[in-house]
Parts: C-alpha cells; structure tokens; sequence
C-alpha cells in the first residue's frame, strides 16, 4: 500500500477567513491584502481582531426568546455576533470593478470619517488603498463596525459590513 498522504508537502492552503455574522462590533484591524482568487479574479480582504461585541446581549435575548422550547446551543451559536478574541474578515470581490470598487471607495471614506464624493479625498484613496496593502496604513486602527444580513437580488443572505469612522484620536482619519 502507498503513502496516501502523498502530495500533501505540495498542497496549497487556504486562507479563507471566518466572517462576522450579524452584530455590533469595535475592531482592530490586523491587516488589509490584495489576493488573486482560485476563480480568477482579485478580491480585498481585511482581517480584524473582535475586541467588543454584542455577543453576550444577542445570546441572553435568543435565548429568552426559546422560552421554554429546547434548543441546540452549537446551532443557537453559529447565529450569534462573534465573539471578543475572535478574528474575522471582510472580504471584497473585485471580479465586478463597478462593485467592488464602489464598496473599496465606501469602506476607506466611512474608516476615515470623510463623504465619499470629496474630491481631495477621492484623489488620494488610490494610493490609501496602496498603502493599507503594501504598507500596513490600516494596521492597528479601531473601528466601529455592525454587520446586517440583507438579501441579494437573487434572494440570497449576504452580511453587509457597515463601518464607522476610525477610534484612534479625536475622530482624526489617521491611527
């Protein structure tokens, strides 16, 4: 009988993140990365530390709501905010530029307390997202964030991420 382990020295791993489920949250962010995807296209990804949730809340309420009706916490679980300690990502696809780069725009004007339609600030976002990538701008700075669950066009859930203004100092756009 051969090794039925070979190849495994040679296999790619995956870095797919947990996601944060719906909830109320303040983040660190870890870093923020550009990746080629296994579907051939790019996506943004940044990678937070859970440092407070509403999880506790969330838990207390479902679980009143079950009365007296027996329930299964793993599965009550896998609903609920996540946990402080926890990491998480947002993942951003760029497969669709139009999208993608509307959410990018979005995420980096909310992060910075600044409206999207500024111009001074549109014409520097570029080289932001640039840095947040291959510098670590975003590294380090805590953010409010809440997550709702809508439904796509397609009538499928998708968590949107709804970021605030960055913590670090007095409201400034830098850590």
């Amino acid at each position: 009988m051969g090794n039925m382990f070979a190849g495994v020295a040679q296999a790619k791993t995956s870095e797919r993140g947990a996601f944060c489920n719906p909830g109320l949250y303040k983040v660190e962010i870890k870093r923020a990365l550009l990746k080629h995807t296994r579907k051939g296209y790019d996506a943004f990804i940044v990678e937070v530390g859970i440092l407070e949730s509403n999880y506790n809340e969330a838990k207390k309420d479902a679980i009143q709501a079950f009365g007296d009706k027996p329930f299964n916490m793993q599965e009550l679980d896998k609903t609920l905010p996540n946990k402080s300690g926890s990491t998480a990502s947002w993942f951003q696809s760029l497969a669709d530029k139009d999208i993608g780069y509307g959410s990018l725009l979005g995420f980096m004007a909310s992060i910075m307390g600044q409206k999207a339609d500024n111009e001074d600030f549109r014409k520097e976002v570029e080289k932001m997202l640039e840095a947040a990538v291959n510098e670590g701008l975003l590294d380090g700075w805590v953010c409010p964030l809440e997550v709702v669950e809508i439904k796509t066009k397609r009538g499928t859930p998708f968590s949107l991420y709804k970021w605030g203004t960055t913590l670090n100092g007095l409201g400034a756009a830098t850590p």
